[in-house]
């Protein structure tokens, strides 16, 4: 039997919220994008969500706006094995110039996911002013400095 999109996305989430982080970032992962980064990519004002403050190794980060349809960023560091693009999503497409390989899907918001080294790099814009564009630019954002 055929897993939807939706859940195969839901467990690739699950799993790489559980992985170490594998990248080691100039800094903790919560640090670095500036607030004005972040509004570019959302359009909103977004702040860390109080889970992720004082973990710097956890593998990821959510920035919120609050309430349950707010704006919401969310990145997600683990090993290169689990690299797994959609190819069945919507909008799939392959991305040159981002890593060894790229991706971007629309599915649970705008995804974007890179595979650079030892790493997979998966960025998730929700809400605000996000669209394909602003994904993509985020994940360069996260590959240029993990």
């Amino acid at each position: 039997m055929k897993r939807s999109l939706f859940a195969t996305a839901l467990a690739t989430f699950a799993v790489l919220s559980t992985m170490p982080i594998v990248a080691q970032a100039k800094g903790e992962l919560c640090a670095l994008p500036s607030a004005a980064n972040l509004r570019a990519w959302v359009g909103r004002d977004v702040h860390v969500a109080p889970e992720y403050l004082g973990k710097p190794q956890s593998g990821q980060c959510q920035w919120t706006e609050g309430g349950a349809n707010g704006a919401s960023v969310l990145v997600q560091v683990a090993p290169a094995r689990y690299y797994e693009p959609h190819r069945a999503a919507r909008d799939f497409a392959k991305l040159h110039g981002i890593g060894e390989r790229a991706y971007y899907q629309n599915d649970l918001g705008f995804v974007a996911g890179a595979l650079k080294g030892r790493s997979t790099i998966v960025v998730s814009l929700l809400g605000g002013t996000a669209n394909k564009a602003r994904a993509i630019d985020a994940l360069r954002f996260f590959v240029e400095r993990l």
